[in-house]
This record gives structure tokens, sequence and C-alpha cells, in this order.
């Protein structure tokens, strides 16, 4: 073999070489896209999941504590920090499966799916809505904050204070207790209720539990889901209370519980 014939072949193996390079490249980005698409597809599922209908979404969320009495209810420019990022976020999240969504004005009466940022002593939908587990959802708080709570002119019924213990409790004998402070416990709430549509309900005691709340419902979807179903209230309402410890900076959820049982009478069903 001459060395133009050498050379030849060894051209011929780099063009062969190349072109096999080139179709495994196409074959692994194929793959890719498929993975993609898949999780995708479970993605979707797991949110229509949650959510229940295709229904359009209308949202409302949290005002500042220093709101007046008098304007409660969606002065923007008393709107949190927290509240405008947690409802960044819900979007984003009816975004992927082409939810479209509306914010609540405070005269709005609406027939669409609602998802309510925010609990009971700093949102007024909620705190009409909560008043269904009135005698079964308490919040206990030091009693240095009750002329606070006072001047927001909300039902306080819901609350407790004491002199030093903080915490939630849940059913018609507390006998459902979490303990929060306001640095390191939270507890993360996921209320839905299926009365022909859906209305949904996420808080936690404090600002940063209400955003971890937010940060469960959209990215660990998934997880939520999964206890839906394993529970057998993937079309039912539902009540589930997840504990959060912050250590570090860094959020670390506790195991799902499921108060159902405790806080309605009777399975409402979903649509």
């Amino acid at each position: 073999m001459n060395i133009f014939n050498w050379i030849g072949d060894f051209e011929s193996i780099i063009a062969t070489l190349t072109a096999i390079t080139v179709v495994l490249g196409a074959v692994f980005q194929l793959i890719a896209l498929i993975k993609r698409l898949l999780n995708y597809l479970k993605r979707t599922k797991f949110i229509k999941g949650i959510l229940l209908s295709d229904k359009p979404l209308s949202i409302s969320f949290s005002v500042s504590k220093n709101t007046k009495a008098d304007s409660m209810f969606f002065r923007y420019d008393m709107v949190t920090m927290g509240a405008v990022i947690s409802m960044k976020k819900i979007i984003g999240f009816c975004n992927e499966i082409n939810k479209d969504t509306s914010l609540f004005t405070e005269s709005d009466q609406v027939n669409f799916d609602e998802i309510h940022i925010g609990g009971p002593s700093s949102n007024i939908r909620v705190n009409n809505l909560m008043k269904r587990f009135e005698n079964k959802f308490f919040l206990d708080t030091p009693k240095k904050n009750e002329s606070n709570y006072r001047k927001r002119k909300l039902g306080l019924y819901f609350l407790n204070f004491t002199e030093t213990s903080q915490r939630f409790s849940f059913g018609d004998d507390k006998q459902h207790k979490f303990e929060i402070d306001e640095e390191f416990l939270d507890c993360a709430i996921f209320i839905r209720i299926c009365e022909g549509r859906s209305q949904h309900i996420i808080f936690g005691a404090y600002g940063w539990g209400t955003s971890q709340a937010i940060e469960f419902f959209t990215i660990h979807t998934k997880t939520l889901y999964n206890f839906a179903k394993e529970k057998g209230r993937l079309n039912e309402s539902y009540f589930f209370v997840v504990p959060i410890h912050r250590v570090d900076d860094d959020f670390r959820f506790d195991k799902l519980y499921d108060l159902t049982d405790t806080m309605f009478t009777k399975a409402i069903k979903g649509n």
C-alpha cells in the first residue's frame, strides 16, 4: 500500500466517523427532545390534576399589614413584594397549560375557578372562605399582635391571643397541632374546595411561609398530585398541611398531612 492509498483510506475512515458522530448527535438530540416532551406531558397532567378544570382562574392575594381597613382590597401600592412574586409564579404555572388568568378586584363576582394567596389575616376573600372551618381552624399568636389584627377589621374567629405559644391547630378538639415561629418554623396549607368549580387557598402563618407554600405548589406539583391520588382525593376537596423548616436559609419540607376528613364534614366531589 503506497502513501496515497493510505491517505485515502484514512480520509474515508474520518468521513465515516464524522457521519457516525453526526448521526449519534441527532439521535441524542431526539432522545433529549422526547424526554422533554414526556416530562412536559407528565407535568401538564399533574397541574391539571391539581387545578381540576380548564376554566379561567381568578387570583387574589395578600395586602400589606399596614393597609387601612377601608382600602383592604386592591390598592396596588399596598401589595407586598412577596405577594407579587407569588402571583407571578401562579400565572407562570397556569401558562404551562395555557390556562387563562385574571386578578380579582374588590367588587368582582366571578364564576371562574379561584386561587387565593395568603391567609385569613391578610386576604379578605380567604377570611370569608375560611369561615366554613370556624371552630376547626385556629392560629395561636402572641397577644402583642392583637391591636394590629383588630385594625384590619377582618373576622378574627380563628385567632387565639396567647402570651407565648404560636401554632396552628386543626379539628374540633384541636387534635392536630403544628408549632410555628417568625423565623424558623411555619406550615404550608393547601385547601381545595370543589363546589361546581375549584377554589384554591394557599398560605402560611408568615410571609415567608406563604412564599414557600407557593413554591411547593408550583414546583413540587407532582408530590402534591401523588399525595392527593394516594389519599383518594384527586377529584375532591382537600385540606393538606406540610410543615416547613428554615435551616441556614434553606427551606425543608416535612411530610404532607391530610386533614380533609377533620376539616370537611364530607368529601365534596369536583367537576
